[in-house]
This record gives C-alpha cells, structure tokens and sequence, in this order.
C-alpha cells in the first residue's frame, strides 16, 4: 500500500532527495509550518508592500557558513519582528519559512538555506543510524555528538524519519519561539499546535508510532483549529495536515491496519480478531472519539464507515473529503489507492 510515509514539510529536501514516497508521512511531521500553497507568495508581496525597508535590519554580514546563515536570517527576522504589526509578522512569517524551504530544482545550490544544509548534512542523513554514528548501546558517538551541537547551536537538529535516515529540521518550537509573541492570534495556535506535535514522529515504517489515542489527539486538535479560524491563511496547511490524518485513521497503513486482511470489516471485526490488544485499542480510541466529539466531521466519518468494507469506506472518505473540503487528502495520491 505505502512504500513508507516519510516527512512532508521534509523541508524541500525530501522532494529532492527522499523522492514522492516519503511525502505523506511528511505532512505531519517534519515541523516547517510553512503557509504553503500560494499563500506564502501572496504575503510575501503584502509583507512587501507593508513594510517598505529592507529585509537586514542590521549591517551584520552574511556569514560564509551554511548553518550560521541560518542564524543570521534569524537574528534579521528578530529584529524585523520588533517593529512589525501583528498582520505584518503574520506576512514575515510567511516569506521567512517560505524562504527556508524552497527547493530550486533547475538550480539547487538557490534553493533555500534548510534544502542547502541538508544536501552538505548528507554523509549522516543517509545512514543516520549507522554504526559510525551510534555506539552499541545507542549513545551518539564522539563524531554525531560534535555534529548534533553545531546544529543545535543555530536552532536546527538532526529528525530521524525510520529506515536508518534522517533530515535536519529546525527544533520543534524554532518558529513558535521566534514569531509567537508577534503574530496573530490564528498563527500563534497554528504554531503552538505545530511544536507540541512535532515532538514526537507519528508516522514510522508505515506504522503509528504515537498509539492510535494520541493520534485521535491530533485528529482532533487540528479540527478544532479549522473551526477557531476557517478564515485564517494558515487554513490549507491545516487543512492538509487534518485531512490526512482522518484518512490515515480510518483506512489504516500496512503496518497498522484498520480493516481486516480482506478488508472486509474492521480490524477487531473480523473472525478471529476480537482478542487481539491492538484491534480492541483502534475501535475503542473510535467509540471514545464519538462520543467525546459527535459534531466534529471525524465523528460523522467514523460513523459513516463504521458498518462498509475497505473499498466502500475509501469512497466515501474521499467523497465526504471533497464535498466539505474540496479536496481529497495526499493519503489517496500517494498510497496507491
């Protein structure tokens, strides 16, 4: 079904160097909240048009350094975002994260700073969890240690994204703690949300590796956003990150399946599974979900394909999707379905 469900917001890196196979467990998790899909080009030219002084806000000189140039456009962001309005923070944002993930594939060395460390980070990513880099009692070697300080030290750290590869990302709170107290009340949720769940990787080896309850969290979390603010530019991000997860919920990955093996009733449903702990904890984590949030669209989901096969609940989904969202989610592009 998925060849494995990697990282989305890989940065641009994962569209370069992961390949399409690793984008629907990107989405969740690789902590770039970037505005994405047109939005971030449309408030790059209104940050412009609100804020007509230059992006350096200092005459501190770009650094030579990969990693200390992403210190530095920190620090120019910084000292923007002390004299901006909350809309031109919200604007700042956009063009700022924008900036660091864009990939330039007729030109990669212009592709944007987080793309570029990525591609010189790549004798550790490729096999980040080889014996060069961890002793046999899984502590980083001398070697990663020094490696994972430099990164650190700028705001960036090494994510593991299973089968022994990794990106580098910035930490989980770098954009809640840079642009949080500046921005408006939408995107400040949006990136609160953002950093307390990209702590943690969801998505492993076409498994959950969070349980199915912490993953009903975020189901939840990312609705209650879209119904805060279904006017807010950080709508489609949101929305991607929310549709996703309904669908990975109710349709399952190969290693953590929600039907049976012949699809034809839930996993739990089927003869012989009753007993199982991890059939029994899935059509729990659903009846709580019900019942804790019977309005919410999940819940609607839930119950709608309670009673069909595989084949009929992936219609419907991506029906149910397209008619109150307008749009199906990535899941059904990139699993093959």
């Amino acid at each position: 079904m998925y060849k494995e469900l990697g990282v989305l917001m890989c940065l641009a890196v994962l569209m370069a160097g992961c390949g399409k196979e690793k984008l629907a467990e990107a989405i969740p998790a690789a902590s770039a909240p970037s505005a994405a899909s047109g939005v971030a080009a449309e408030r790059v030219a209104a940050v412009s048009a609100a804020e007509p002084s230059s992006p350096v806000e200092t005459e501190e000189p770009m650094p030579a350094d990969l990693l200390q140039q992403f210190a530095w456009h920190g620090r120019q962001v910084s000292a923007k975002l002390a004299k901006s309005t909350p809309q031109q923070a919200d604007a700042l944002f956009d063009e700022y994260s924008a900036m660091l993930d864009v990939y330039n594939e007729k030109n990669p060395s212009e592709s944007g700073i987080l793309v570029r460390i990525n591609d010189q980070e790549k004798d550790v990513l490729d096999d980040y969890m080889g014996g060069k880099f961890w002793t046999d009692d899984g502590k980083p070697t001398p070697f990663l240690k020094k490696r994972m300080q430099k990164l650190a030290d700028v705001g960036l750290e090494y994510w593991d994204i299973g089968q022994g590869m990794a990106v580098v990302r910035p930490v989980p709170d770098y954009y809640l703690r840079l642009f949080g107290k500046y921005v408006t009340p939408d995107y400040r949720r949006y990136l609160e949300t953002d950093a307390r769940q990209a702590k943690e990787l969801d998505i492993n080896d076409e498994s959950i590796a969070i349980g199915w309850q912490a993953f009903a969290d975020r189901i939840a979390a990312w609705e209650d956003f879209l119904q805060r603010y279904p006017d807010s530019n950080m709508v489609t991000p949101a929305q991607d990150k929310y549709l996703f997860y309904q669908a990975v919920f109710l349709l399952g990955l190969d290693n953590a399946p929600t039907y049976s093996d012949n699809g034809s009733s839930l996993y739990g449903m089927g003869e012989g599974e009753g007993d199982l702990p991890d059939a029994k904890k899935y059509l729990q984590v659903r009846q709580d979900y019900m019942k804790k949030y019977p309005d919410s669209h999940m819940a609607k989901l839930l119950s709608l394909t309670e009673g069909l096969n595989r084949e009929q609940a992936k219609n419907a989904v991506i029906e149910y999707q397209k008619k109150h969202f307008g749009k199906a989610s990535a899941y059904f592009d990139t699993s093959g379905e």
